[in-house]
């Protein structure tokens, strides 16, 4: 498998790492959200929220249709935040999924036991018309979630962005993934998208963080790709200056 690990086998399908998504298109809103708010969504016993001044955190909703994908196409929504390990260095930041869903049960159950990220079990569609994608989230009888938009094109060179990082906590420990992303992600007018919270879980969520009121920037990609790295326990800078490298022989 050269480079590749297999971290876990789920339903007597391995999965490997690095994990390449070929194809996605994706929409995200950025908003500002009370940091208090967005601790009662972060286990704070391993994780802090960043403060980006005045008491507010980064917070931003992502809806993505991963067209093609190692675990199967599959659509997700995710609430993130922007944190850091409790004690880490300030330039230490990632990503925490505060709350997502996922249209497909595999890939669900990948997310859930290999990479230790959050989820609620709601109905997830994505339909396309024309140059716009409309994704729908909604618990049965209730009103959905609604969110469309239209999706900037790729730009005419790719450049893919590395070394970003999320993290999780599985089986009580917290754990730290790299993933690596092209930057076919470009701004959309908001007077062009159609958002609706609706009765489910995260539009609750987003609510008590104060969307739809709070400024928020839309962006959106079309044929965007990304690779996935394998899962590792995140090393404390304590542990990391105990490690002793000897060099080659």
């Amino acid at each position: 498998m050269g480079d590749e690990a297999a971290r876990r086998v789920i339903d007597a399908r391995p999965i490997v790492f690095p994990a390449v998504v070929g194809d996605m298109n994706s929409v995200r809103v950025d908003f500002a959200a009370p940091i208090d708010a967005v601790e009662e969504l972060v286990p704070t016993d391993v994780l802090e929220v960043v403060d980006f001044g005045s008491g507010t955190a980064f917070v931003s909703f992502i809806l993505t249709h991963y067209v093609a994908v190692d675990w199967g196409s599959f659509s997700r929504a995710s609430i993130v935040a922007s944190v850091r390990p409790r004690g880490a260095a300030p330039a230490d930041p990632g990503l925490y999924t505060c709350l997502g869903a996922t249209s497909e049960r595999f890939p669900n159950e990948v997310l859930y036991w290999v990479l230790g990220m959050h989820h609620v079990d709601i109905d997830l569609d994505v339909e396309y018309h024309g140059d716009e994608v409309r994704f729908s989230l909604g618990p049965p009888g209730g009103a959905p979630l609604r969110v469309g938009a239209p999706l900037c094109d790729p730009p005419p060179v790719e450049i893919m962005t590395t070394g970003n990082v999320g993290y999780s906590v599985l089986d009580g420990a917290l754990m730290r993934t790299h993933y690596d992303v092209s930057s076919g992600a470009g701004a959309v007018d908001a007077a062009r998208v159609t958002f609706s919270l609706g009765d489910g879980p995260l539009g609750h969520a987003l609510h008590d963080l104060g969307l739809p009121t709070a400024p928020a920037s839309w962006y959106s990609g079309r044929h965007m790709r990304m690779v996935l790295h394998e899962p590792f326990p995140h090393v404390s800078p304590g542990e990391l200056r105990t490690r002793t490298v000897l060099p080659p022989q």
